[in-house]
């Protein structure tokens, strides 16, 4: 397994872009931890090529958050490493993104990274016989989040963080031995078992931010998308990079109509992006299906790009 050399891993943390590279691999016990409450749901993996090196999802300011103090708590455990992250967010009683976690496989000294951060100001609780981390908000953090976090290690090879809410369901879910939610499990068996890092959200997750991020991969792709509508996508890296998508739709007009728009797209070849053939666009049940390939070099161009946006492409 890889081991993070630190910071350096996630330079885009803060933004909805993100790059970090982490070992590929599935993990079906943390896909179980997931609510089905949650809107958004990404998995960060790696590149399978040397010569890439960034990961593309999108995720909430608060996702970013944790990602960087994740990060940050388990330095302290020289023997860390890390099998894979799934970010997740879910909408709180007033209906925005505030619930967040972490959820992460691979190799963690629970005793290390208490004690380093109890030398540091947490403290720590039991709940339902688990001991879990009381985490304050970070000084660097405090003038935009404010928030208190759990950090729970249920065995060595499960790492859990974020807003109190959600863990604690993912604990539940643990200690209950869940399956993975039908739903997601459903959605992802529609990507392809190859794809390194994917993304899922759910219907109503819509903010204008977020589609100012899709609209560096096509602006058609950005504009067809509704309220209603419920989008994901997978990214398989190797000779080129293969971007898949699905829009899945609450009728077969919005459908006929976001497929009509996508058809005539041709990402200029400024942005170094093709829509591949008709017969690569297709749809059924409401669902339309694209697939992007571009090259490993306008790749990396696409993600500076969207990160020179900086904050704008931030969303709460």
């Amino acid at each position: 397994m890889q081991r993070f050399p630190g910071r350096r891993s996630f330079l885009f943390a803060f933004l909805a872009c993100l790059a970090v590279r982490i070992s590929s691999a599935a993990d079906h016990k943390l896909l179980s931890l997931v609510s089905p409450g949650a809107q958004a749901v990404a998995r960060i993996g790696a590149p399978t090529t040397p010569s890439s090196t960034s990961n593309f999802v999108v995720i909430s300011h608060y996702n970013g958050v944790d990602l960087g103090d994740f990060f940050a708590l388990s330095g302290a455990d020289s023997t860390r490493s890390v099998q894979e992250v799934i970010l997740v967010a879910a909408a709180d009683s007033t209906g925005q993104l505030n619930e967040h976690s972490l959820l992460a496989s691979g190799n963690f000294d629970r005793d290390r990274i208490y004690r380093s951060a109890i030398d540091s100001g947490s403290s720590t609780t039991r709940y339902r016989g688990v001991s879990v981390l009381v985490v304050q908000p970070f000084a660097r953090e405090r003038s935009d989040f404010s928030e208190v976090r759990w950090l729970a290690i249920p065995e060595p090879s499960v790492l859990l963080f974020g807003s109190i809410g959600s863990v604690q369901q993912e604990l539940d879910r643990y200690l209950t031995r869940s399956s993975v939610d039908p739903r997601l499990e459903a959605r992802l068996s529609r990507l392809r078992r190859d794809d390194e890092t994917w993304c899922v959200l759910s219907p109503h997750t819509w903010t204008q931010k977020i589609r100012d991020v899709l609209a560096v991969i096509d602006p058609k792709l950005a504009a067809g998308l509704k309220d209603g509508d419920a989008f994901q996508f997978g990214i398989r890296y190797g000779r080129r990079v293969e971007f898949e998508y699905e829009i899945t739709t609450n009728s077969s007009a919005a459908t006929r109509s976001i497929s009509d728009l996508l058809t005539q797209s041709l990402v200029g070849p400024e942005k170094g992006l093709a829509l591949l053939p008709p017969i690569d666009l297709s749809t059924d049940n409401n669902t339309v299906r694209g697939l992007i390939k571009v090259s490993m070099t306008r790749y990396n161009a696409w993600l500076a790009e969207v990160s020179a946006r900086g904050k704008s492409t931030v969303f709460r």
